[in-house]
C-alpha cells in the first residue's frame, strides 16, 4: 500500500481513480473506463474516502445511477458536469460542502436526494437547497415540471441552477432574492415568461442566454425602479421581452438603456393605444449576428473555424486574452459550458464533417 501522505500521484482502484489528500485520506479524481453505474466505497485500503474532486466525473455520459458512501464530506466544483444519463443522486448525510455547477448539463437528472440527518444541504420536491432553504443551489435540468416558484425564503440563488431545464415555461422568483447569478436561465428552450420582484438589483451575465422564447417578463415594481437595475451583458432575451410593470402591466412607450463594461443597449418600445401591436427596436454597437461555430464570419462552418477554437483554447490556457468580441465568444462556445475548450474545437470540426459528408448536423 503506497504511504499515506499530501501526493499529486493518482493511483487506481477498480474503476476509480484517487489521490491522498494533506489529511491523509483519500479524493476520487476519476473514473477509469465509462460505465453506467459506480459505487464509491467508504475505504480504500482502510483509508476513507473522503472527497469528489473538482470534475472528477466530466463528460461520463453513459452514467445513470452512482452511490456516494458515508464518509464523502465534500463535493467538488463541476463534479458531475456533462452527465448526460445520470437520472437521480442521493447525497450523503456526511457531505459538508458542495462546489459549484456540480450537475451542470445533467439534462436527465430529475430528482437530487439529500439525506434528512445532513447537517449542511437539503432536498425538496428532488431541488438542492441549502440547510436553511434560504440558498437554492440545483434545479434538476430533467424535471417535467413546467413552472415553478422560487419560495419567497431564498434569498440567493447560485450559478447556472436553472441551466438546461427544457421543461419550464414559466418560472416566478422568490420576493426576497436580489441578485440572480451567472448563467441562471441559459438554455431553457421553453421559457416563456418569468416574474422577477423588485428586491432585485443585479442580473449577472449570461442569465437568460438562449431564451429564445421567453415574450414576458412581469416586474412587480415600477418602470423606474426596472431601469436601475443593473443587467449585465449576455441578457438580450430578456431586453428583448415584453416588460410589464406593476404600475402598468400593459407596456407602454418607454425608453430603457442598458450599459455594461462592454456593450450599450438601447431599447424602445411603442404600444399603440389603439391596439395589441408592439414593435420593438434594439440597437446595439454591432448589429451583426454570427451563427453557432462561425467563428470567422465568413457564412460558413469550417475547418478554418475549429482551428480559430483551437487557437482561442491555446491562449486563454496560457492566460492571454482571446481577443474575441462577445458576439465571437457566443459563438465559438457552441457547448454552452461559457468557455472557449478542445471539446467546441471538437464539435465545430464534427460539424463541419457532418455538413460536408451530406449529413444534417446538429449542435446537440
Amino acid at each position: 500500500m503506497p504511504e499515506i501522505a499530501a501526493s499529486a500521484e493518482t493511483y487506481t482502484y477498480e474503476n476509480l481513480r484517487y489521490q491522498y489528500l494533506d489529511d491523509g485520506t483519500i479524493e476520487i479524481t476519476s473514473r477509469v473506463t465509462y460505465a453506467t453505474e459506480i459505487e464509491i466505497p467508504e475505504t480504500i485500503g482502510g483509508v476513507a474516502a473522503t472527497s469528489i474532486g473538482d470534475c472528477a466525473f466530466w463528460q461520463c455520459f453513459s452514467l445513470t445511477s452512482i452511490t456516494l458512501p458515508d464518509s464523502v464530506t465534500s463535493i467538488g466544483d463541476e463534479a458531475f458536469i456533462y452527465c448526460h444519463s445520470l437520472t437521480s443522486i442521493t447525497i450523503p448525510d456526511s457531505v459538508t460542502s458542495i462546489g459549484s455547477g456540480v450537475f451542470y448539463w445533467c439534462v436527465a437528472l430529475t430528482s437530487i436526494i439529500v439525506d434528512d440527518n445532513n447537517s449542511a444541504y437539503c432536498s425538496v420536491d428532488g431541488i438542492l437547497f441549502d440547510k436553511d432553504l434560504d440558498e437554492l443551489i440545483c434545479y434538476p435540468a430533467g424535471k417535467a415540471d413546467t413552472s415553478y416558484t422560487i419560495p419567497d425564503n431564498v434569498t440567493s440563488i447560485w450559478n447556472s441552477v436553472f441551466s438546461y431545464c427544457s421543461s419550464l415555461a414559466s418560472v416566478t422568483i422568490g420576493n426576497n432574492v436580489t441578485s440572480i447569478g451567472y448563467g441562471t436561465f441559459s438554455y431553457c428552450k421553453s421559457l416563456t415568461s418569468i416574474t422577477i420582484p423588485n428586491s432585485v438589483t443585479r442580473i449577472a451575465a449570461d442569465v437568460f442566454r438562449k431564451c429564445d422564447t421567453l415574450t414576458d417578463v412581469y416586474y412587480t415594481g415600477t418602470q423606474s425602479q426596472w431601469e436601475q437595475i443593473s443587467i449585465s451583458s449576455g441578457n438580450s432575451c430578456l431586453t428583448n421581452a415584453t416588460i410589464h410593470y406593476a404600475d402598468n402591466p400593459v407596456p407602454v412607450a418607454t425608453e430603457t438603456t442598458t450599459t455594461t463594461s462592454t456593450t450599450t443597449t438601447t431599447k424602445t418600445t411603442t404600444t399603440k393605444t389603439t391596439t395589441t401591436t408592439t414593435t420593438t427596436t434594439t440597437t446595439t454597437n454591432d448589429n451583426t449576428t454570427i451563427p453557432t461555430g462561425d467563428l470567422d464570419g465568413d457564412g460558413s462552418i469550417t475547418i478554418q473555424d475549429a482551428y480559430n477554437a483551437l487557437m482561442v483554447y491555446s491562449k486563454t490556457s496560457a492566460g492571454l486574452d482571446s481577443g474575441l468580441t462577445d458576439k465571437q465568444r457566443e459563438a465559438a462556445d457552441v457547448d454552452g459550458d461559457w468557455k472557449i475548450t478542445i471539446g467546441d474545437a471538437y464539435k465545430i470540426l464534427f460539424y463541419y464533417a457532418t455538413k460536408s459528408a451530406g449529413g444534417e448536423p446538429t449542435w446537440d
